[in-house]
């Protein structure tokens, strides 16, 4: 993240997403479904499902997520943009922590 920063990238703020990384749906009951602009009566996909909604409505250039379970990817797909997961050791992982 710093690296991005550092680089010139503008963080806008944080997504919704499904509660605790567990759905693949992207609904989320407590602070509501993002709305998938691709298909405004389908689910956006989750577990990232904000960050894919965000990028496919044109509300930022990029966004990052979590994708232990193709958490980025199925979403990606859902809203019509491209999901990338890096090669396993291609970006460090020795910091991330999930909170519960």
């Amino acid at each position: 993240m710093m690296d991005l920063l550092m680089g010139g990238a503008t963080c806008l703020g944080k997504t919704v997403m499904d509660e605790m990384d567990y759905c693949i749906y992207g609904e989320n009951k407590h602070y509501g479904t993002p709305r998938n602009p691709c298909a405004p009566d389908r689910v956006p996909g989750g577990s990232s499902s904000g960050s894919a909604v965000a990028v496919g409505a044109m509300l930022v250039d990029f966004s990052l997520g979590t994708d232990t379970g193709a958490s980025v990817r199925v979403p990606a797909s859902y809203c019509g943009i491209l999901g990338f997961r890096p090669s396993l050791g291609a970006v460090s992982s020795c910091s991330y922590v999930t909170e519960f």
